[in-house]
């Protein structure tokens, strides 16, 4: 999970995300003993939540600060709390999955080469640099990851030179400088090409959008919606990015969710962080829907393991994404005002959430008529916490709901069933 959101941070593609850590994760999953679908789902879940973090949010913070007009730092201080509510979800999730399913023995951590840690800790001193010049120096989004850049290449030639000629590490033996920075050029290449085909091929759907008239077709009939009732346009939004995503890549629904969606969502008075959040979250779980998940299809691959159930079981592991896509309407600070209002609705839902996932993946008694029942309750406070307009009210709740996550945490590690694959345990 850390390895994802590690490369999360520079990778724009959840599909990418998964080839890259997946092939080293998932392996060493079901060495340890997890079940093929269930380690192939925890790294789908994982690699689209590096879409949400930032400092590139999967290319869409770039895209919000043009559509909004606001500095890009102002779109990645909000990025980072829809980011921290789902790795924290999702890191719950995983610990009380893990907890049902890994052998009580002790796990040995492998070694890791110090020349392996070194351009780790590169890397994160790089991501550390751009968000310093970005978000303390007020350098402009170009600029600093080119120095940035720079400052990662100097770094790692400076380390691969030492270690090599220096060092005589043998870890490094059979590599060259020049191979190295041919995969670089390569990578680079590859990546701006997609996206330079990405863009021009999605002003080509935007200008026909335009011509026929779609857009505006589309926003009248969100604004007949609304006027109705705002929760069923917002419903129907949510189904109209959900069908563009089963066939656009996240960043592309981003930005036709940002032409059709979001002008109508302004004009019935929605916050534009809002607005333009909502379409986001909805671009990032349109490419885990079923049926196109690229990134499901990737993990299961490397995991031979079946692809709907992988599929499955990430959507299921990956619900809290799907509430955030909500709970910023009534959760609003955590988009629309850094601070400690932001601070405060950010707990709310990071605790709504995690109550939810406890009540799909927990237990709390042995007997599973009472389990049962006592984890429906603690949905509903979850519920209440989430979306409760007022906010004394979801504080109270979310109060209870937390002293029930520490109790039922505790008792779900004493009571949880042994080791066994997801498909001998009961249904969540």
């Amino acid at each position: 999970m850390l390895g994802s959101l590690s490369v999360g941070m520079i990778s724009g593609s959840g599909s990418a995300n998964a080839v890259v850590v997946g092939t080293i994760t998932i392996p060493l999953m079901k060495r340890y003993g997890l079940p093929g679908t269930f380690a192939a789902a925890i790294e789908t879940a994982a690699s689209m939540g590096g879409l949400l973090m930032p400092p590139l949010m999967g290319v869409g913070a770039f895209l919000m600060s043009e559509f909004l007009g606001v500095p890009y730092w102002d779109v990645v201080k909000r990025g980072f709390a829809l980011a921290f509510v789902y790795y924290g979800s999702l890191a719950l999730a995983v610990y009380l999955l893990c907890v049902r399913l890994l052998p009580r023995d002790a796990v040995a951590a492998p070694k890791v080469p110090v020349y392996g840690r070194i351009k780790t800790s590169i890397f994160f001193l790089a991501v550390i640099f751009l968000i310093v010049l970005m978000g303390w120096v007020g350098m402009s989004e170009l600029r600093a990851a080119l120095y940035a850049a720079i400052f990662m290449f100097v770094l790692l030639l400076v380390a691969f030179l030492y270690f090599k000629h220096v060092l005589k590490d043998p870890e490094i033996a059979k590599e060259s400088l020049f191979a190295n920075v041919r995969v670089t050029v390569e990578t680079h290449a590859d990546m701006t090409s997609y996206l330079t085909l990405l863009l021009a091929t999605l002003g080509i759907m935007i200008g026909l959008f335009t011509i026929t008239g779609f857009i505006n077709r589309m926003g009248a009939m969100l604004l007949d919606l609304g006027a109705w009732n705002i929760i069923a346009m917002i419903l129907m939004a949510y189904i109209f990015g959900w069908l563009v995503g089963a066939g656009l890549p996240p960043t592309a629904t981003y930005i036709v969710g940002a032409v059709i969606i979001v002008g109508p969502l302004r004009e019935l008075g929605v916050n534009p962080w809002v607005a333009h959040f909502f379409v986001f979250l909805l671009s990032v779980w349109g490419g885990l829907s079923p049926p196109t998940s690229l990134t499901a299809a990737v993990s299961a691959r490397i995991a031979e393991a079946s692809f709907m159930r992988t599929m499955w079981e990430a959507l299921k592991i990956c619900l809290p994404i799907t509430l955030m896509t909500f709970a910023i309407f009534t959760r609003s600070d955590i988009v629309v005002n850094p601070g400690w209002p932001q601070v405060f609705a950010t707990a709310l839902v990071l605790i709504s959430t995690c109550g939810i996932t406890f009540a799909m993946f927990g237990r709390l008694l042995e007997r599973p008529g009472g389990d049962i029942m006592l984890r429906a309750m603690m949905a509903l406070f979850a519920f209440v916490t989430m979306f409760h307009p007022d906010n004394r009210v979801a504080a109270a709740t979310g109060a209870v709901l937390l002293a029930a996550l520490i109790v039922g945490i505790l008792r779900h590690r004493r009571i949880a069933p042994p080791k066994g694959g997801l498909e001998s345990q009961p249904a969540s």
